[in-house]
């Protein structure tokens, strides 16, 4: 079952996350499709993307070595969706191309949404 208020919050620090970690005038596109037995969510903007190894750590489920003094580029708030998008059995991914884009993909399979 899909918990409505878990799945905002992690389409919520996605964009958190372009929003913060790029300069005013950044795109960001969304898109929304049913694939299957799945519905995907692309989220993808046009701003400084991200090193291959921050995509190597984003892409892991991992808290190891945060340094809590530096809460805004740690990534925590990807984390956090990933282990969302985990418990709802789906699967997020991101990518990247460093000055061009970042593009979080997440697949989730369609149950019935509860509140």
């Amino acid at each position: 079952m899909i918990e409505k208020f878990l799945i905002t919050r992690v389409i919520h620090n996605i964009i958190y996350n372009s929003v913060l970690h790029n300069e005013k005038g950044c795109t960001i596109r969304i898109n929304l499709f049913k694939k299957d037995t799945n519905v995907i969510v692309e989220i993808k903007d046009n701003g400084q993307g991200a090193s291959p190894e921050k995509i190597a750590e984003l892409n892991e489920l991992s808290f190891k070595n945060i340094d809590i003094s530096k809460i805004r580029t740690t990534g925590i708030g990807l984390k956090i969706s990933k282990q969302i998008v985990d418990l709802h059995q789906g699967s997020i991914s991101f990518a990247s191309v460093q000055n061009e884009f970042f593009e979080s993909i997440i697949s989730l399979p369609i149950f019935n949404i509860t509140n």
